[in-house]
C-alpha cells in the first residue's frame, strides 16, 4: 500500500493560486495597517541593557529598569580567553 501521494495527486489537490485582486487587497491592508512587531523582552524585568566591550568581546551587560539612568537590576561579567567566552558571573 502506497501512502505518499503521487506528483499528479499533489498538483490536483493543491489549492488554486490566489487571485491577483485578492493579493492586492491583502497587500494594501498590510501597507495601510503596517507591521506590528514587539521587541523581545529583556531578562530580569529590565527595560534597558548597557554593554561594555573588551576588544571584540562583551565585557559586561548591565540590566536596568527605568532606562539608562535607572536602577541596576543585574550585572553580568563575561570572561574570555581571547577566542571564546569562558564564563559569565552575575552580580
Amino acid at each position: 500500500m502506497k501512502l505518499t501521494p503521487s506528483i499528479e495527486q499533489m498538483i490536483e489537490e493543491a489549492p488554486a493560486p490566489i487571485e491577483p485582486r485578492h493579493f492586492m487587497r491583502r497587500l494594501l491592508e498590510f501597507l495601510k495597517n503596517g507591521l506590528h512587531l514587539s521587541a523581545p523582552a529583556l531578562p530580569y524585568g529590565a527595560d534597558y541593557c548597557a554593554l561594555t566591550y573588551s576588544g571584540a568581546f562583551v565585557a559586561t551587560a548591565v540590566y536596568k529598569t527605568g532606562g539608562s539612568s535607572g536602577t541596576t537590576l543585574k550585572t553580568l561579567t563575561f570572561a574570555n580567553d581571547g577566542t571564546n567566552i569562558t564564563s559569565i558571573t552575575a552580580t
